[in-house]
């Protein structure tokens, strides 16, 4: 099967079904999974979405999954830039949710977590270059109005450094992450330059538990 909305209402049919993995290595763009009504809610708990997936789709898929604990999404991104929720997600159990490549700007991302986040204890991701991710304040705020039950923070960011270093107005932003809000929940700001990595230089900024510091894991970890 080659239309991914096909597979997800069969799987969606299966009422007794807990966890589902859907793996593919191409996306069919074709119009979005329709929104559930309350009779078509699913018993899943953890969903990995292993392929590309639209932002629209994404909001669609989790309308049937009321009980979901546990969301993994390889490729998050955006197709239509005047995307909404006119009717809020009843995802109230979501502890844990990992996205490997999230190719959405921080206002989109954010959108997107205030829809899921009210009992989340893990967030894991990477995001795409948009310099906001690095604005620490606006994490800080983010995480206090809708993630209180944060515990492990985790999120890797890649920057291009083309000819000379200079430093940039964004940079000012990095210094927050050492405030008393991050220190205190012992999430720590991790920089490391790649030399050798082909033109341009890159600069990795990473925010993690300071138990994967010491481990000096950050890469080894499922995302």
């Amino acid at each position: 099967l080659n239309d991914y909305n096909t597979i997800y209402r069969l799987i969606f049919h299966l009422p007794m079904l807990k966890y589902n993995k859907l793996l593919a290595k191409k996306i069919v763009l074709q119009d979005s999974i329709p929104i559930t009504s309350n009779e078509q809610l699913t018993s899943l708990e953890q969903l990995v979405i292993n392929h590309p997936c639209t932002l629209e789709s994404l909001y669609n898929i989790l309308s049937y999954t009321s009980k979901l604990h546990r969301l993994t999404c390889e490729h998050l991104f955006l197709m239509n830039q005047n995307i909404s929720r006119e009717v809020p997600l009843t995802i109230f159990n979501l502890t844990y949710c990992s996205i490997s490549q999230c190719y959405l700007k921080f206002d989109e991302f954010e959108m997107f977590i205030k829809q899921i986040s009210s009992q989340l204890r893990t967030l894991r991701f990477k995001p795409c270059s948009d310099i906001f991710y690095l604005d620490a304040d606006r994490w800080q705020q983010l995480i206090l109005q809708y993630m209180p039950y944060l515990h492990t923070f985790q999120f890797k960011y890649h920057d291009g450094v083309s000819g000379h270093f200079r430093i940039q107005s964004y940079h000012s932003f990095i210094n927050r992450f050492i405030s008393p809000f991050w220190i205190e929940r012992q999430w720590l700001l991790d920089i490391q330059i790649d030399l050798n990595h082909w033109s341009p230089i890159e600069i990795i900024f990473s925010i993690q538990p300071k138990r994967y510091i010491k481990k000096n894991s950050f890469d080894a970890i499922h995302m």
